[in-house]
């Protein structure tokens, strides 16, 4: 007997709950990342750099939340997506000329890892020496402002952002 083949249908899938990305979506994902994060210290809070860096970001942030969804599917904490030293060093490293052994090296990087994930978060299921969303966010920024604001390649440090999403992101 020939078996009858149904068409595949989205809403009869595994996926059919999943919530696609909106605009609303992803602001109330960056509000809840950038309230996290230890960004507006690291801008030394300039409120003038401050708001340029996060109206910056919220521009670019769909940029992170993808990376961070895919990478964090790789090493996953039990049910909780999250993503490794490994994997982040991984990432980092597919990233051509990013890491020049001058400007950045990868011990910056390791750094870059390390402080943000010195959060330590009141959520539940928080996982140790694991970056989640907002830690991406702010390891990201800190390998920007090391490789060009620290380097006195740029005089601002949204300079240093700007040309680090321009160029690598």
């Amino acid at each position: 007997m020939k078996r009858i083949k149904t068409p595949w249908d989205f809403l009869n899938s595994v996926f059919a709950k999943y919530k696609p990305d909106t605009e609303n979506l992803l602001n109330e994902c960056f509000q809840f990342d950038w309230e996290n994060t230890k960004i507006e210290k690291l801008m030394k809070n300039d409120e003038t750099i401050i708001l340029e860096c996060k109206n910056y970001l919220r521009k670019n942030y769909k940029l992170i939340r993808d990376a961070y969804k895919f990478f964090s599917g790789m090493e996953p904490q039990g049910r909780l997506p999250c993503i490794g030293a490994t994997t982040f060093g991984n990432m980092i490293s597919q990233i051509p000329d990013l890491i020049d052994g001058v400007n950045l090296k990868s011990a910056d990087v390791d750094l870059s890892f390390v402080a943000a994930n010195s959060i330590r978060a009141n959520y539940p299921n928080y996982p140790d020496r694991q970056l989640i969303r907002f830690n991406l966010l702010e390891a990201v920024i800190r390998m920007c402002l090391e490789k060009y604001f620290n380097k006195k390649l740029v005089t601002t440090r949204i300079e240093a952002l700007k040309i680090s999403f321009e160029t690598y992101f």
